[in-house]
């Protein structure tokens, strides 16, 4: 579970008895993180033909969703040629808008999601967040390249037209390179928020503006873009993070409409 969440698959047992004393707390804190997981269940087991068809689903998901994974991963793990070269040839201007184009796609591919101009509104967590789409097309530490996007939440109230129909927004940063927690502080502008590195990248989310956005790094061509991006979905879901970034972006949606309506005012 610490090392490769998304290999583990659950098959549920039915439950037993608590006990009392000292065990049967600790038998409700693991039942408790039990909860909280999303791994691969299939059902409540009750017979062994149960038992031996939840194993058979679960290793056909496993075989179906780790293909597919491997896939992704290891046809694009060298950057000198192919696409990956191809997209190094361009300037900044020209890859930040191929990274960003491969970005709405594949979100446009999810189900339930509609694009809305150059913006994506997808379903998560019960809510139809709105999606911003950024590319920094170089290193992080290339001023050139991290100044084409900025700090793309304080034009939030700019975005009407998204927050008419949806919550949010959630900003996704795909990074032409890699990106750090420190970096990703920086971009913020103050530290003191939820900051979480995983194989997707960096993720952050600030509890007082209720500001969130991604970097997906290594997008150095289309798979890996694609890839990046399907790995943070995946992460959402099995952190259960999803049901959080739906109640903080109806939060900031409500935010960002009372300044975008104060600035109207004035």
């Amino acid at each position: 579970m610490a090392l490769a969440r998304g290999k583990v698959r659950l098959i549920a047992l039915p439950w037993v008895a608590l006990g009392t004393g000292d065990q049967g707390a600790r038998n409700q804190r693991f039942r408790d993180e039990l909860n909280r997981q999303t791994a691969f269940r299939g059902g409540e087991v009750k017979s062994i033909d149960d038992l031996k068809k939840r194993v058979f689903e679960a290793l056909a998901d496993a075989v179906v969703v780790l293909t597919q994974r491997g896939v992704k991963s290891s046809a694009s793990s060298r950057f000198g040629m192919g696409q990956a070269l191809d997209w190094t040839r361009l300037d900044f201007g020209a890859r930040k808008r191929e990274m960003e184009n491969v970005v709405r796609n594949a979100l446009a591919m999810q189900p339930g999601a509609k694009a809305l101009g150059d913006d994506v509104v997808l379903p998560l967590g019960g809510q139809n967040i709105g999606v911003v789409v950024h590319a920094i097309p170089a290193a992080f530490t290339v001023a050139a390249a991290r100044e084409m996007v900025g700090r793309p939440f304080l034009r939030d109230h700019e975005r009407t037209s998204l927050l008419a129909k949806a919550q949010g927004p959630l900003h996704l940063i795909a990074c032409h390179r890699t990106a750090t927690e420190t970096q990703a502080r920086a971009l913020l502008g103050f530290p003191d928020a939820i900051v979480v590195s995983d194989l997707f990248g960096v993720y952050v989310a600030d509890e007082v503006q209720k500001v969130q956005f991604a970097f997906l790094v290594n997008c150095r061509d289309d798979a890996q873009t694609r890839h990046a991006l399907q790995r943070f979905l995946e992460w959402l879901d099995q952190s259960a993070e999803v049901q959080r970034l739906a109640t903080r972006a109806q939060s900031r949606a409500k935010i960002v409409r009372v300044i975008a309506a104060e600035n109207k005012n004035t």
